[in-house]
């Protein structure tokens, strides 16, 4: 069952903070609150801020299975930039 849609907004000096802030805030809801993250509607997004809908799912063990937990986003090797397209990133968590 999922639950309503959680209003976030996060922001940060350089691309790089606003991408550890926004992903730091996701692991929350999971290690805080048991819930895992279904979908995620980005409504603004610029170098200093994003603002989304982001839905949510209570965790089942009888529904779910997690394999790898991620203990901590990290800024090791992080990489942020905007491509022709879109904005892409490379980030590696410890596990």
């Amino acid at each position: 069952m999922c639950k309503p849609r959680r209003h976030a907004e996060n922001s940060g000096d350089r691309s790089p903070d606003l991408m550890v802030n926004w992903l730091r805030e996701l692991l929350f809801l999971w290690t805080g609150r048991y819930q895992l993250v279904k979908t995620v509607k980005i409504l603004s997004l610029s170098e200093h801020e994003l603002t989304a809908e982001v839905k949510t799912e209570a965790y089942s063990p009888e529904r779910h299975i997690i394999r790898h937990e991620i203990k901590a986003v990290t800024y090791h090797q992080i990489q942020v930039y905007e491509s022709d397209k879109a904005w892409e990133a490379e980030i590696i968590f410890d596990v």
